[in-house]
């Protein structure tokens, strides 16, 4: 990998004081930490130079801090029209639990 755009996630254990030491590393050393995610994952997105890149890099595996380095972009998924036409059949047959989202448009218009 070289440097670019990449996210950044630690293991469990590590502490947000910790991480925050990392964001400034990034900060101070040419880099940019554009967004941090302290719920879902444990890290941060980050524009990285070589140098940090090859640091973070170090710090992957067993005995470091960080499970894992991805490039950041964007990812999408395309879903067969037989997929979604189960998912809405399931969706107009099957009770909701009450604090469940759906992620699908409304399905008012939907015949069965």
């Amino acid at each position: 990998m070289s440097a670019g755009k990449f996210i950044v996630v630690f293991k469990p254990e590590v502490t947000q004081d910790q991480i925050t030491e990392y964001v400034d590393q990034v900060n101070n050393s040419g880099g940019e930490v554009t967004h941090r995610y302290d719920s879902v994952l444990n890290g941060f997105a980050a524009t990285l130079t070589p140098l940090s890149l090859q640091s973070f890099q170090s710090l992957v595996g067993t005995g470091g801090v960080i499970d894992y380095i991805e490039p950041d972009g964007i990812v999408t998924i395309h879903l067969s029209q037989e997929f979604c036409t189960t998912i809405v059949e399931l969706a107009l047959v099957t009770p909701l639990p009450q604090n469940f989202q759906r992620c699908f448009a409304p399905l008012e218009n939907v015949v069965a």
